[in-house]
């Protein structure tokens, strides 16, 4: 079976609503989407980095609509595995937010957050 490996961040978990209302906790103002578009995370965010270890980040980030159904059907078509980069550490909200998020599927060890056929 077929297996690919998918990003959490702006895929099924929200970053960008999370970036821009501590942003806007911080600094008093909401930035327009011409700031922040096409700009990688560091550049549209001064403290994006503090933003993404603060604890809760991944955990509170709003799971973007329609991704649970849409998971579900690359799942029915081969093994879905959820990128490691960052996921233990100060990371390991996203590790939850996936378990929560997707609780029919079980995780798989060493830092890889694996979805598989519940059969």
């Amino acid at each position: 079976m077929k297996q690919i490996s998918v990003d959490m961040d702006g895929v099924i978990a929200n970053v960008y609503s999370q970036f821009l209302q501590m942003h806007a906790a911080e600094f008093g103002d909401v930035l327009p989407s011409a700031a922040i578009d096409g700009k990688p995370e560091t550049a549209a965010f001064v403290n994006a980095i503090k933003y993404v270890t603060s604890p809760g980040f991944f955990l509170n980030a709003p799971v973007i609509e329609n991704s649970q159904a849409v998971m579900q059907k690359l799942n029915e078509r081969c093994i879905c595995s959820f990128g490691r980069h960052g996921i233990s550490g100060k990371f390991s909200g996203k590790k939850i937010m996936v378990s929560n998020t997707f609780p029919v599927y079980h995780l798989a060890t060493n830092c890889f957050l694996r979805i598989e056929r519940n059969n």
